[in-house]
């Protein structure tokens, strides 16, 4: 009989301590994040005097829960900077949205754009340039803005090591004339 209490207090220990390993486990998988870094850099092709675009100071975010963080940087009228931190789970998002400025007087700016996501198996990184209607655009008139909006979800959560993608968006604006005529 004394043999049999002894199994089971050591039985309740050993699954004791196998709920504490399991918890400790879990928090530690639990505070795995995922982080966005990356930069947008514009740039104008023109013979024309007066064209110029670039970022204002005009930028807004969104995210999809109260744990993520978005920071950005406008270093100049070409560059800007941005860091997404504290995702955590399947399918969170975070958009980040810069404004753009065709400064020209008489210009239109025809705009191409291309982006790199360095680890696509736990990011999609999409983006788009919209007008004010949040209509998608291609070309900015003279004198006015468009929004280039970037946005990040998390495809697979990180379940070993923190995870990291480094994104690159380039935008290049070409003069053009009138696209209407």
């Amino acid at each position: 009989m004394k043999k049999k209490i002894n199994n089971k207090v050591f039985y309740s220990i050993l699954v004791g301590l196998f709920l504490v390993t399991i918890a400790i486990g879990y928090a530690d998988i639990s505070d795995l994040g995922l982080f966005i870094t990356g930069n947008a850099t514009s740039s104008g092709i023109s013979s024309a005097e007066d064209f110029e675009i670039g970022f204002t100071n005009n930028v807004t975010q969104s995210v999809s829960t109260n744990t993520i963080s978005v920071q950005h940087n406008i270093v100049d009228n070409h560059n800007a900077e941005f860091t997404v931190t504290g995702m955590y789970g399947y399918n969170e998002t975070a958009t980040i949205n810069f404004e753009i400025e065709n400064r020209s007087e008489h210009c239109f700016a025809a705009i191409t754009t291309s982006l790199t996501n360095s680890n696509p198996t736990y990011f999609d990184v999409s983006y788009s340039l919209v007008d004010s209607h949040n209509n998608p655009i291609s070309v900015i008139p003279p004198q006015e803005t468009a929004t280039l909006r970037i946005t990040g979800r998390v495809l697979k959560v990180a379940t070993d090591s923190a995870q990291t993608t480094n994104v690159s968006v380039n935008i290049i604006a070409t003069s053009e004339e009138d696209p209407g005529e």
